[in-house]
């Protein structure tokens, strides 16, 4: 695992501290990354709305001192001229920093700003083999509201990282002298590569074989017929807050039939795909959290411990919702044994032909106060909101934040979907999650039926929009003939 460092560049031995292999989920990002013409591929930004007191210089500061404290905060990746790409560890890195203050401006205007912000941040993206491969932007709004624009590449962290950085980067703020040892010293991410490569593959080539046993050619997505040629962004996103209501409902219903509302979702998720094309069996991607119990000290590792495995689900019309759920359930707990497993190897293990994908689509459902929680307080400071600007590879992902509201995004390649398409889908979505709570003794076509009755009303609603605007035109026409033909 280790890459030793007299075998590299001797302008790069004198900089770097350590230098090991990539986890298999690193090497898939980083593959991507490097393929991809679309700018800003795997960086993440979020705007963390910030109330109260606040120093600027001193908060930087902090930042820094948990960027010396975590090895993957001073990484950088490379690839040219090796059989194998490596992650290097530098011993001193200069975290980009800014402030800017925009308290003469209106609300309204510093909105259209931090929405250019965050779309430029994304777009700058990361040079991989230059670190750090982090950088944060703090705007002053008033008094004591801040935006902190927080910039990374997915290689570095994932969501689960997010308490454990913003606990150490307050502490730290709180109490300069924490980063001198008050903290207790953090492991490095390198053991968690090196616990990767101690997993036993031979026991999870069985399982995933026998769970996508006749399972030829991915799961087709919408029609990409009418996707947005023009559109001005290469990957775009779609926002809809649940309501309160139905969020409540759809926790209770979760409980009451012993099962998570990521179980919930991923149902209402396979009903959706399944019923675009009309199919009885789909397959999927899912986000899992995968920081091994077993790893001592991992609770308080930085770095990137997801990983992506496909989920499959067979519908029948006639199932019970909620046994069916219970069946989504128990066999994504089954899989979550062999979690550690690279997706890859999954692929080559399946039917699917190799030069096509084994899933389109990705379910991410946050488990923890990653990117996009509810307010949290740190000492006098409190985070009370938290906007997320995120790309991916895939063509569609949806990514659910529970909270009092149930915070959903579809994130999509403009090349693949319309903004109309996208629209009807989350219509769909929204259909199912609101029918669902009171639908666990129905059958599965209950819910297609609801589908149904929503394409039909859409299209009801198109064809009059039509027969409306169809009706102008010729009223048009008439009274330009009229006129046309008065003295």
């Amino acid at each position: 695992m280790t890459v030793p460092l007299d075998t590299l560049p001797a302008g790069q031995r004198a900089a770097f501290e350590d230098a090991y292999q990539l986890s298999p989920m690193q090497q898939g990002m980083l593959y991507d990354t490097i393929q991809s013409s679309r700018a800003g591929m795997y960086c993440i930004v979020v705007a963390y709305r910030i109330e109260g007191r606040l120093d600027g210089g001193r908060l930087f500061d902090a930042w820094r001192a948990v960027l010396a404290r975590h090895p993957i905060l001073r990484t950088s990746f490379h690839w040219r001229d090796r059989s194998e790409p490596f992650q290097a560890v530098h011993s001193h890195v200069t975290l980009p920093a800014v402030e800017h203050d925009w308290r003469g401006l209106s609300p309204d205007e510093q909105q259209r700003r931090l929405t250019a912000v965050l779309s430029s941040e994304n777009l700058k993206g990361f040079d991989v083999t230059t670190p750090p491969l982090i950088r944060l932007t703090l705007i002053r709004c008033a008094e004591e509201i801040y935006e902190l624009v927080v910039a990374h590449h997915h290689l570095l962290l994932d969501g689960s990282c997010k308490p454990l950085l913003f606990h150490e980067v307050f502490a730290c703020y709180e109490d300069p002298g924490q980063e001198r040892g008050h903290l207790a010293k953090p492991e490095p991410y390198r053991r968690f590569i090196e616990w990767l490569a101690e997993q036993d593959l031979e026991s999870a080539e069985p399982f995933w074989r026998d769970e996508l046993q006749g399972f030829s050619e991915p799961t087709p997505l919408w029609s990409a017929a009418a996707a947005d040629r023009q559109a001005a962004r290469d990957y775009d996103e779609h926002h809809l807050d649940i309501d309160v209501t139905i969020t409540e409902s759809l926790r209770h219903f979760a409980r009451t039939n012993r099962m998570t509302l990521n179980t919930v979702i991923s149902g209402a998720w396979a009903l959706l795909i399944a019923h675009a094309n009309r199919r009885d069996d789909v397959v999927f991607g899912a986000t899992v959290n995968a920081r091994p119990a077993s790893l001592d000290g991992v609770e308080a590792m930085m770095g990137l411990f997801i990983n992506t495995l496909p989920v499959r689900v067979v519908l029948s019309r006639t199932s019970r919702l909620g046994d069916w759920l219970k069946t989504i359930q128990t066999r994504q707990t089954t899989s979550r044994e062999y979690d550690y497993t690279p997706l890859p190897m999954i692929r080559q293990w399946s039917s699917v032909p190799r030069r096509l994908p084994l899933f389109e689509s990705i379910l991410v459902f946050e488990n923890n106060p990653g990117y996009g929680s509810d307010s949290e307080r740190h000492g006098d400071i409190e985070i009370t909101n938290a906007r997320a600007l995120i790309q991916n590879s895939l063509p569609l992902t949806l990514r659910c934040v529970p909270g009092r509201r149930l915070g959903i995004q579809l994130l999509y390649d403009t090349a693949r979907f319309s903004a109309a398409t996208i629209r009807g889908i989350a219509d769909g979505l929204v259909r199912l999650l609101t029918e669902i709570p009171g639908a666990a003794l129905r059958p599965l076509s209950h819910l297609s039926a609801a589908l149904d009755a929503l394409e039909r009303g859409r299209n009801e609603a198109q064809a009059n929009a039509f027969q409306q605007a169809a009706r102008g035109r010729l009223t048009a026409r008439a009274r330009g003939r009229v006129r046309s033909d008065q003295p």
